[in-house]
């Protein structure tokens, strides 16, 4: 799998109590995964970028970073930052702007 990545696609937002939307999206995307220390540390990046092809102010940004460590009998340690970002949210959920 080539580490950047870049499609057309169709994205579909469920709100459940407010109307859904559907919007064409390009969306690029980039994979990265680093082994330290005869595989037994991983650094790992994967991130996805949907830009609307109707709205240039509304994307989506999905993020996942972190470090693995294999424990044994197909085991690992773990921990990663995960990153989901929505530049246009239902409007129920919108956060008050502070004054």
């Amino acid at each position: 799998m080539p580490p950047i990545e870049g499609e057309f696609s169709l994205v579909n937002e469920d709100y459940g109590s407010v109307p859904d939307e559907r919007f064409p999206v390009a969306r690029l995307g980039l994979k990265y995964e680093q082994r330290f220390w005869q595989d037994k540390l991983t650094l790992f990046h994967s991130s996805d970028l949907l830009l609307s092809l109707v709205s240039i102010e509304d994307y989506l940004y999905q993020s996942r970073t972190g470090v693995r460590l294999p424990m044994g009998n197909g085991l690992s340690l773990g921990t990663q930052v995960n990153i989901d970002y929505d530049a246009v949210p239902a409007a129920a959920r919108k956060v008050p702007t502070r004054h």
